[in-house]
């Protein structure tokens, strides 16, 4: 995890990022062209999932995710991040509270089954020089149920072997 905060600050009708006003009071939406009195944390923030075969990294953006995935909303999150930090160094960056700790830490080695949208860009890399890179985001968690995952994949193969006579 990097300095970068795993949320932004977001614009409540249009969810784009939102600067604070230079009274610092409330908010401005370049997008609305308005300035709001509150704002709504969203997430943005990367993670690293992994099985036997691979390693990727995928964006969860939003708030659904984010909730299913750290089980509070950005605007808990935020206040947890906000809180003083333990003093104790951390893996993560900065020092944190021990909070926002436990909450990461829970994440860590846990099992999940997503659903993750892939999509193919194109970076250059300099005048003649181009490289396409998969851009994953995680669009769902789903619940990691061992047996409802054997059935379904049961089916399948059922399916595949009724096609096959």
């Amino acid at each position: 995890m990097t300095d970068r905060p795993i949320y932004y600050l977001a614009c409540p009708d249009c969810k784009k990022k939102v600067s604070p006003n230079d009274n610092n009071m409330g908010y401005y939406c370049e997008k609305c062209q308005k300035a709001k009195p509150d704002c709504k944390p969203t997430y943005n923030f990367t993670v690293g999932i992994g099985d036997f075969t691979t390693r990727i990294f995928a964006s969860v953006l939003g708030e659904q995710v984010g909730e299913q995935m750290l089980g509070m909303s950005a605007r808990d999150i935020k206040a947890l991040i906000d809180m003083p930090p333990s003093g104790e160094s951390s893996q993560y960056g900065p020092p944190i509270s021990a909070e926002f700790k436990q909450v990461l830490d829970k994440l860590k080695y846990s099992k999940s089954v997503f659903l993750i949208k892939a999509k193919m860009d194109t970076y250059s890399m300099g005048s003649d020089n181009q490289e396409n890179r998969v851009r994953y985001t995680i669009v769902k968690q789903l619940d990691a149920s061992l047996r409802e995952e054997n059935h379904m994949l049961l089916q399948r193969l059922s399916s595949y072997e009724k096609k096959r006579f």
